[in-house]
């Protein structure tokens, strides 16, 4: 994770201050933090535009990750895997998530991914004006499965998904 540096932090530097405009871009995560909270919790990233008029723009979205037992808002599970379907995840990651808090383990898998993502600006409500992203795919320059973050974080009672089996989430 990066280091908050709060000179920088208190004088507005280097934090996101404005949402990109509507669009798809080709991001890189900056930084993710998890929290525990709702369904699985939250993972907020900060992402910056690697190319394009607007390359080094900074921007800010989240990933509510939905719970397993299917008390979630309607259509939860559907949006997040629109959301996380660029990041190259690798099938270790998905094991370890069903095991438990997942929020941390998806934020540090994150951090220096690339992807071509899809955002919009929130209208109305608590984070009006802020990016949200509707979707991912990889990017022509993806960032290789981190096979050996994830694999730490895989136990013995780890079960495997298949096509024909429900999605825990």
């Amino acid at each position: 994770m990066a280091e908050m540096d709060f000179e920088k932090l208190l004088s507005g530097e280097g934090i996101a201050q404005d949402a990109v405009p509507e669009g798809t871009y080709t991001f890189r995560v900056l930084d993710a933090r998890s929290h525990e909270g709702k369904g699985n919790g939250t993972v907020f990233l900060d992402l910056e535009v690697v190319d394009g008029p607007l390359a080094g723009s900074l921007t800010q979205v989240s990933l509510f990750i939905p719970d397993g037992k299917g008390n979630n808002p309607r259509g939860a599970a559907f949006r997040f895997a629109k959301k996380v379907a660029g990041f190259n995840l690798g099938p270790e990651l998905g094991r370890a998530m069903n095991g438990g808090k997942p929020a941390p383990i998806l934020a540090e898998a994150l951090v220096d991914q690339v992807f071509e993502g899809e955002v919009d600006v929130q209208g109305e409500g608590q984070y009006a004006g802020s990016n949200n992203l509707l979707s991912s795919k990889p990017a022509d320059d993806a960032t290789p499965v981190p096979e050996a973050k994830v694999a730490e974080n895989v136990t013995e009672e780890s079960t495997v998904t298949t096509a024909d089996e429900a999605l825990p989430f």
